[in-house]
């Protein structure tokens, strides 16, 4: 069974035991049973601070991701996957001009955030249909 770890800095109060819920289920559907990672709901002003300094963007994301074999862990063959950070107020935000809960909202970009730990990205436009295929996938396996 997958080791989880969750934590909120937000003043936006969210279900923690449902999220672990559905975490299980992605890292399951992944074949990541044995895996860990750690997530972090934060407020607008700490996820803006994490991009400024992380990734030279001084603006409001909705999700970081934090992959755990990048840089000198790369070689390391256990499975802590790395650590998500989500914006509980931009996912709000986000959710209002969607066509998901806020609770889906969360969940999809938790999926979003996992699979950028497991290696996927979408900088080259191929991968980026890629990662939407899967992201897809796995949110409409939980959702249907």
């Amino acid at each position: 069974m997958a080791t989880i770890y969750i934590s909120t800095n937000s003043i936006i109060e969210f279900d923690l035991e449902l999220i672990e819920n559905y975490l299980e289920k992605i890292l399951k559907f992944l074949n990541l049973n044995n895996s860990e990672l750690s997530l972090l709901f934060v407020d607008d002003e700490e996820i803006k601070e994490l991009n400024r300094v992380y990734r030279k963007k001084d603006k409001v994301t909705d999700v970081l991701s934090f992959p755990q074999n990048e840089g000198i862990f790369s070689s390391s063959n256990y499975e802590i996957l790395g650590d998500i950070v989500i914006s509980l107020p931009q996912a709000e935000r986000q959710s209002e001009i969607s066509e998901r809960s806020f609770f889906e909202e969360v969940v999809f970009l938790s999926i979003h955030s996992i699979l950028h730990l497991i290696g996927y990205d979408h900088m080259e436009e191929e991968d980026e249909k890629i990662m939407q295929k899967r992201e897809d996938e796995i949110f409409y396996t939980l959702f249907e």
